[in-house]
Parts: C-alpha cells; structure tokens; sequence
C-alpha cells in the first residue's frame, strides 16, 4: 500500500508539477468572467453538500428509523 501511494505520488507530480500545466492553467481561466467564477463556487458547494447529505440521511433512516433503503 506504501509502494502504491508512493508510485501515485510521484505520477502526480511529475503530472501537475510541470509549469507548463500550471501556465495552461491560467490561461484558460484567466479570463473567465465573476458571474461564471460565481456559478461555477455554488455548484461546487451544492456537490460537496449533496455528496455528504445523501451518506448521511441513508445512514439515518437506516438505524434511526429502521427504514430498508
């Protein structure tokens, strides 16, 4: 398991750790307008919520409610 994150974090970096990849980066979203940058936070926000939200509820009405879901 050591080996294979080891291996994992080496390929990433040698990925994303190129200056090439980072100036990429900047200028596809450098220009990239507030209201996007805006829509783009909220949606991000809502799937983090949604991603925990679901687990949890399940997880509720599982042992709380003793629902078989």
């Amino acid at each position: 398991l050591i080996c294979i994150s080891i291996i994992a974090l080496i390929l990433f970096w040698k990925r994303y750790g190129k200056s090439d990849y980072v100036k990429e980066l900047e200028e596809r979203y450098k220009e990239e307008g507030l209201s996007s940058k805006r829509i783009r936070g909220w949606l991000f926000i809502l799937y983090l919520i949604l991603v925990l939200l679901i687990p949890i509820s399940i997880g509720y009405m599982r042992h709380n409610l003793g629902m078989d879901i």
